[in-house]
C-alpha cells in the first residue's frame, strides 16, 4: 500500500521549493523572503513615486523632513540594539536628505533664514557623522531634537499660509 503513494505530492513539493519553500506560493508568480508578491511591492513603489511627483512643494518639504526624522530614530533603535550595519544606512539615508535641503536654499530669496537653517543643517549632518563614528544615541538624539523642531515650525508656517490663502480667496 505505501509503494502505491511514493509519488503523491512530490511535483507540488517540488514546486514550491522552486518558489522559495514558501508554502503561499503560486506558479509564475514571485516574492520576497516575507511572502510579498513583487507585483504588489512594483504596486506600492508605482503609487509612492506619483505621490511624491504630484505633491506640491510644501509637501515635498515635510515629506523629507519625515524621512530624515524616520531615519534618525531607526538609527537610534539600531544602536540600541547593535545593528551596527543598519546604523550605517539609517544614517547615511538622513545625512542625504539633509544635504538635499541643505542644497535647495536659495540664499538670494531667503536671506537670514537660508543662511539660519544652512547653519541647522550643517550641524545635523555634524551630529549625524559623529554618531556614525563613536555609536552614540546622544548625537542622534541632538540631530532629532532639531529635525522635529524644524519639521514643526514648517508644518505650521504652511497652515498659515493655506489659511491666508483661503480667506484671501
Amino acid at each position: 500500500m505505501r509503494a502505491g503513494l511514493e509519488g503523491v505530492g512530490r511535483e507540488s513539493d517540488e514546486k514550491q521549493k522552486d518558489q522559495g519553500d514558501h508554502p503561499t506560493a503560486v506558479a509564475g508568480r514571485s516574492e520576497d523572503k516575507f511572502g510579498v508578491p513583487e507585483t504588489m511591492k512594483n504596486a506600492y513603489q508605482k503609487y509612492k513615486q506619483t505621490s511624491i511627483q504630484s505633491a506640491s512643494r510644501e509637501k515635498l518639504l515635510l515629506m523629507m523632513y519625515e524621512g530624515a526624522i524616520k531615519f534618525v530614530k531607526l538609527s537610534i533603535q539600531a544602536i540600541e540594539q547593535k545593528r551596527i550595519a543598519d546604523k550605517g544606512i539609517n544614517i547615511g539615508r538622513a545625512y542625504d536628505i539633509i544635504l538635499e535641503l541643505n542644497n535647495t536654499l536659495d540664499h538670494k530669496v531667503g536671506g537670514e533664514i537660508s543662511k539660519n537653517l544652512e547653519q541647522l543643517y550643517m550641524y545635523i549632518t555634524d551630529q549625524l557623522t559623529q554618531a556614525n563614528i563613536k555609536n552614540d544615541v546622544q548625537n542622534l538624539k541632538n540631530a532629532l531634537q532639531v529635525l522635529e523642531t524644524l519639521y514643526d515650525g514648517w508644518q505650521k508656517a504652511i497652515e498659515q499660509l493655506k489659511a491666508k490663502e483661503e480667506k484671501g480667496a
